[in-house]
């Protein structure tokens, strides 16, 4: 597996999620990634980071998320 590409995700996993408690927002990991969270560990290489967030909150995370580059 390309750990440095999943050191990459992980990092903006986890920024993304400050940014939406910062916000006040929620946002819920979905597709490969909440797979292997929810198994406690990565069983493949992943292309992207897929979200659920509610559509209220999407043009303010959109704007923190261009914000964080």
């Amino acid at each position: 597996m390309d750990r440095k590409r999943a050191d990459g995700q992980l990092a903006q996993i986890a920024e993304t999620v400050g940014l939406a408690r910062r916000l006040g927002s929620r946002v819920w990991l979905r597709g490969g990634w909440a797979m292997d969270f929810f198994l406690g560990e990565q069983t493949r290489d992943h292309e992207d980071v897929d979200w659920f967030a509610p559509a209220a909150d999407a043009a303010a995370l959109a704007a923190g998320l261009r914000a964080l580059g």
